[in-house]
């Protein structure tokens, strides 16, 4: 058992089973003599409806969440350069992407049982032109800003 093969099962359940599934894994992790692993598992935070939909997203679409990240890569180059033409076509890109990948969201979280209406409609963390202090999307699931 180590942090990110427990960080990436939590992160599959739905929000709803986290915390007692956290609480089985953090158990778990100090009958086996390993206080540290247990306290990093209880720092894990529950995710929230939509960054759920997000993890589901990641798992079933990781070229076009890669191709979203390179996206965001490409935007931050064009901004610094002030290249206009390559920001818009880029931003169209992106545009067309995210909402591709928002519906695939949408769908998966209502495959597993659980739909999205409207109101969560922000989808995936859209690539932008800003750096983040820590990467929101890893390539097994969304990381906390």
């Amino acid at each position: 058992m180590d942090l990110e093969s427990v960080a990436e099962e939590l992160y599959t359940l739905h929000p709803t089973e986290f915390v007692g599934a956290r609480t089985a894994r953090v158990e778990a992790a100090l009958a086996a003599g390993k206080a540290a692993l247990a306290a990093q598992i209880a720092a894990l935070k529950r995710p929230t409806l939509s960054a759920w939909a997000g993890n589901l997203l990641v798992h079933s679409e990781p070229r076009q969440v890669a191709r979203l990240l390179r996206l965001g890569e490409g935007l931050r180059s064009a901004h610094q350069k002030r290249a206009r033409t390559q920001l818009r076509r880029l931003g169209r890109q992106q545009h067309t992407l995210v909402a591709v990948l928002t519906e695939q969201a949408r769908l998966l979280a209502a495959e597993a049982g659980h739909p999205i209406g409207q109101a969560a409609q922000g989808g995936p963390p859209a690539a932008s032109s800003e750096p983040s202090p820590l990467p929101l999307v890893s390539p097994r699931r969304l990381r906390p800003p």
